[in-house]
Formats: C-alpha cells, sequence, structure tokens
C-alpha cells in the first residue's frame, strides 16, 4: 500500500521521492514509513474529536520517537497550532493564524496559513 502526497510548488527538497506536476509535487511513499517512523502528523481537528486530539492521542503521539512535529489545524476558522520536538521531552508549542508563515522543519516546508486554507469555505450559523 502506498499514499499519494500533494503539496504545493514551493516545496523545496532534494528528494528522489517526489517529481513535479503542475503547480504542485507529488510524493509517493511507503505505507509502513507512515505507520512506523512518522516525522509529522497533521490533524484536522473536528468538533467531535478536538478534546481527544489535543489531550489523549498527543499525549500517546508524543512517545513515537521519530515524529518531530504535531500540527493541528482548526476546522471552524483560518488557524494552525505546532508541536515541535524539543529536547528530552519538551514539545514546543505555537499557534498562526491567516497571514503569518508556518514552517515544518523536519519536512523543510513552509507556508502561510491562508495557503492551507485555500478554497475552504466555512459554513456560518444563521439565527
Amino acid at each position: 500500500m502506498f499514499f499519494l502526497i500533494i503539496v504545493y510548488s514551493n516545496y523545496k527538497n532534494n528528494s528522489n521521492l517526489f517529481s513535479r506536476r503542475g503547480n504542485y509535487s507529488l510524493f509517493i511513499i511507503h505505507y509502513s514509513l507512515f505507520i512506523e517512523h512518522p516525522t509529522v502528523i497533521i490533524e484536522i481537528l473536528s468538533p467531535s474529536t478536538e478534546k481527544y486530539d489535543r489531550g489523549d492521542k498527543f499525549k500517546y503521539y508524543r512517545q513515537i520517537p521519530s515524529l518531530q512535529e504535531y500540527i493541528l489545524v482548526d476546522s471552524k476558522s483560518i488557524s494552525v497550532e505546532i508541536y515541535q520536538r524539543g529536547e528530552g521531552k519538551i514539545w514546543h508549542y505555537s499557534a498562526y493564524t491567516e497571514e503569518e508563515s508556518i514552517t515544518l522543519s523536519s519536512i523543510e516546508f513552509t507556508s502561510t496559513v491562508k495557503v492551507l486554507y485555500e478554497g475552504v469555505n466555512f459554513e456560518t450559523d444563521t439565527v
């Protein structure tokens, strides 16, 4: 089993794992690398799982030796939170909004938060 990952063209890496297709870079990476040795885990938060994603699930993820970054992407507003592994058991927390840039150091990826939400329309409650 393989995964196909699509990343915006500003992704720069000399890896042989990807090829260019128009404005995107395509990666084909073996499934076992994600399961056994993840470097980055990205969660799209939903109201029903947000507490679990921030709590018990993150507690489990912190025990994965290869994990360097844990990203939480809000599904209700333009907001991204990043936990980055520091020395020992220290995890550094940063929160980002629409016009700010994020950098995932472990995979050499940089983008504005706004680009990550491109094409997303949030539902609004009406009274």
